[in-house]
């Protein structure tokens, strides 16, 4: 399955769409150091569950954007497909009121 992205033109930014929902699984991918593994969260937006790929673990601790389960979160970003699923891939993320860029438009990271 090719990703929505990589169906882009590479030299046009991927669209982008934006999801409320609350958090339902908060999972920790691996990293080199302890603040450099990548946060994934799994939100329930509406009737559907998606999975979104945030930013490293010490990234949004230093804006202070830890993730629990329960909270709400507003995500804009850019699907792409990946092991068969789909994520969305969050260029900004906002929760309690505070919103931090974690990507620009080109998918280039704000770490």
């Amino acid at each position: 399955m090719q990703s929505r992205r990589a169906a882009q033109s590479a030299s046009t930014p991927a669209v982008e769409q934006s999801r409320e929902g609350k958090v339902v699984e908060v999972i920790y991918l691996p990293g080199a150091a302890s603040d450099s593994g990548m946060v994934e969260a799994r939100l329930m937006a509406g009737s559907q569950q998606i999975l979104v790929r945030l930013a490293p673990s010490g990234f949004l601790h230093r804006n202070q954007m830890d993730i629990r389960e329960g909270d709400t979160l507003t995500v804009t970003g850019y699907w792409v497909a990946a092991g068969g699923r789909e994520t969305l891939v969050a260029t900004q993320m906002a929760k309690g009121g505070q919103t931090v860029p974690l990507r620009d438009g080109w998918g280039r990271s704000a770490w």
